[in-house]
């Protein structure tokens, strides 16, 4: 399986909520930019955090991906949240048969849930905004995945 995990492009610093900040007009461009490392091999299957920015970030890339002719159906997944648990996501991931899974979401659980997947830690990393980092694992669990690629906008 392999594993896409992207961070939502940049967003506006302020708004009612946190989860309804909305992206900038430069994380909009950020996260277009991004769908050429996808194209090759593109997501099967495609799930984004609830909150408004990774909403946009994921609809971007769908429609950057549909214009190379790749339709590729939004989930909303509850559990990826900017503070949720980097094990509770791989719990909810272990059936997963999905061939290529793209997830959009927040830092800090996309640096986290990076390092328990790789390193089986889940200290985190810093991640840029837009990035995508590629992993792939026969197994979905705490240090059993490859990391293939990293790319920023």
């Amino acid at each position: 399986m392999r594993i896409y995990i992207m961070r939502h492009g940049d967003a506006v610093a302020q708004a009612k909520t946190d989860a309804q900040r909305p992206l900038s007009d430069y994380g909009r461009a950020q996260a277009q930019s991004m769908v050429r490392y996808l194209i090759e091999q593109p997501p099967t299957k495609l799930m984004a955090s609830p909150y408004l920015r990774a909403q946009q970030t994921a609809t971007l890339v769908q429609q950057g991906l549909a214009q190379e002719g790749i339709n590729l159906p939004l989930i909303t997944a509850p559990f990826i949240t900017p503070n949720d648990s980097p094990k509770k996501v791989i719990e909810q991931l272990e059936d997963e048969q999905t061939e290529r899974l793209m997830l959009v979401s927040h830092q800090p659980l996309v640096g986290s849930l990076f390092t328990l997947l790789v390193e089986g830690h889940n200290m985190g990393c810093p991640v840029n905004t837009a990035s995508i980092m590629c992993l792939e694992t026969e197994y979905v669990g705490p240090g059993q995945a490859s990391a293939l690629w990293v790319k920023q906008p």
